[in-house]
């Protein structure tokens, strides 16, 4: 009993996570990072363009500044999202769509509903 109440309980919580996080990521329609960056680790492993390595928290938010102010009309949609079986870090993957074309989006964090903090942030060209 203690089993299947356990269950349906992780199966309430990591829906609320992934909601919040999806939230957090449709602010990059905005074409700000802010939003997303107020989420960001002290030390964020970023790889977007040429840049792939551990970056600062201010670092890492103006990368993915520098990468939003070069297209406009950004729309990011979420294709898939889990988590670790240790339940300790989670992550989304999406496509962010704009002017300059479409891009798939991996994050991972870690944290729950009220606090996730962005640990890894991956932007590829599709």
């Amino acid at each position: 009993m203690r089993y299947l109440l356990f269950l349906l309980t992780l199966a309430v919580a990591v829906p609320a996570v992934a909601g919040d996080v999806r939230a957090i990521f449709g602010q990059l329609s905005t074409g700000r990072a802010a939003p997303v960056a107020s989420y960001f680790d002290d030390h964020v492993l970023m790889a977007v363009d040429q840049v792939e390595e551990m970056l600062s928290e201010s670092y890492a938010t103006n990368i993915l500044q520098q990468f939003l102010d070069r297209g406009s009309n950004w729309r990011f949609t979420q294709i898939h999202s889990g988590h670790s079986v240790d339940g300790g870090r989670s992550f989304i993957l999406g496509s962010l769509t704009g002017s300059t074309g479409s891009f798939r989006v991996y994050v991972l964090y870690r944290g729950g509903a009220n606090a996730p903090v962005i640990q890894q942030l991956t932007v590829e060209r599709e």
